[in-house]
């Protein structure tokens, strides 16, 4: 019997209630949570670097080990959520998330940086997005990217709320304690969402989207798909692994140092924090907006059109001279980041099937967070060379053509046994 068996509340399989919407609520707003203060990294970036003396490659090397320790421990947890369920996943990530911004303040060395940021925050956030996700599309099929899109759309609204927040107590209250104080709200709000989050509908009678089924479906539901040693074996895997780096790399690399680029290009703290508030808005947009596109077009699409936007946001704001380039590059990345990102999962699902998804899902996103990892230490280190935010962004324009080769050789796994969905 599964953890999540227990002591758990009695629904009508008949019910026109369906429980789906609640885990969807509660992942919404541990992304809200998580996601709202880790996106909003580049107001932080700026004080922590000149107050303790760090170049930009170095602080951002925090944020490229805990992205690694992140993807390797979506692995893990993604496993750990099949088996046992997300709520004692996350409610255990949930106090590592909020022990690493507690433990912000006393750093004094670049040692506790990036243990407290890079290993602890890293480690609790392995267990948010690829295992949730992987929990979402458990419990739909026919609006798999829909929900998807408004779970993911918490990190954009975080962003937005977080961004603004943090610069603000930042500028009254300093670094050190903006991080304490949202690290404490933080921990609060994932803890106690993480209570009403469930593996999958047959643990009440369901199946996915709702629908009813007979007692026997419950208790053996079929779920189809490769195994992750099967996973493991195909190319395809490789191919996927690879792409999400192209994007982790462009997206996160790119977002880190829009703040402090556009500061040294003129722009006040203020101002340049809304750039990340602008993001986060074309985040939602586009993690709802797009997310009901893909469950009519398919999200190898998606993916396609987000691939070329960020090539020709790219090229737009190196060629552009001034400072509203920043925004409409936020506006467009934005937007091409809060599709791609809402179809991550589902694209997953429906190349690999659902047997495994969590751990498949995991994995696949560890190529994002290494890109994730890769991008803002690749960037900072040209950066610290040239100066030259337009050269960082050359390098990002032949990243995102890479990976969208890697789409186009995409297919699902012809041996899987899948559920019909589009890829």
């Amino acid at each position: 019997m599964r953890p999540e068996h227990q002591n758990s509340p009695t629904f009508m399989s008949g019910s026109r209630f369906f429980y789906g919407y609640i885990v969807v609520i509660a992942s919404f707003f541990i992304f809200f949570a998580a996601f709202g203060i880790r996106l909003s990294y580049g107001v932080f970036f700026m004080p922590m670097s000149t107050e303790l003396g760090w170049s930009n490659s170095t602080t951002a090397l925090a944020y490229s080990i805990s992205a690694i320790i992140e993807g390797i421990f979506n692995i893990i947890f993604g496993g750990l959520t099949d088996k046992y369920g997300p709520r004692i996943v996350t409610t255990i990530c949930g106090v590592l998330i909020g022990a690493g911004y507690c433990l912000m303040p006393f750093v004094h060395s670049i040692w506790q940086f990036y243990l407290f940021y890079g290993l602890i925050l890293g480690v609790g956030m392995g267990g948010i997005f690829a295992p949730l996700i992987a929990v979402i599309t458990r419990w739909f099929k026919t609006r798999r990217s829909v929900m998807s899109g408004l779970v993911i759309s918490g990190n954009g609204l975080g962003l937005l709320v977080v961004s603004p927040l943090a610069t603000q107590l930042i500028i009254r209250e300093g670094w050190r304690s903006a991080f304490l104080i949202i690290g404490i709200s933080v921990l609060i709000i994932i803890v106690v969402a993480a209570q009403f989050l469930k593996r999958d509908p047959s643990l009440l009678g369901l199946l996915p989207d709702g629908r009813p089924s007979t007692s026997a479906q419950a208790e053996t539901p079929v779920v189809s798909g490769l195994s992750f040693r099967q996973t493991l074996k195909s190319y395809q895997t490789w191919l996927c692994f690879f792409m999400f780096f192209t994007m982790g790399f462009y997206l996160v690399g790119n977002q880190i140092y829009l703040v402090p680029d556009a500061v040294n290009a003129g722009m006040s703290v203020t101002n340049a924090a809304l750039i990340l508030s602008t993001f986060g808005v074309m985040n939602v947009v586009g993690n709802f907006g797009l997310g009901v596109v893909a469950d009519k077009i398919g999200n190898k699409r998606i993916f396609f059109f987000g691939f070329m936007v960020l090539m020709l946001s790219s090229l737009f704001i190196v060629a552009g001279n001034f400072l509203a380039s920043f925004f409409i590059f936020a506006i467009i990345a934005g937007l091409a980041n809060g599709g791609m990102t809402t179809s991550m999962a589902p694209l997953v699902a429906s190349l690999f099937g659902l047997k495994s998804i969590g751990v498949i899902a995991g994995l696949c996103g560890f190529g994002n967070t290494l890109g994730q990892a890769a991008g803002p230490y690749v960037i900072g280190n040209i950066l610290d060379r040239t100066h030259n935010f337009q050269a960082a962004l050359s390098i990002c324009i032949i990243v995102a053509f890479a990976g969208l080769i890697l789409l186009i050789n995409l297919k699902p796994v012809k041996n899987a046994l899948h559920e019909s969905a589009r890829l």
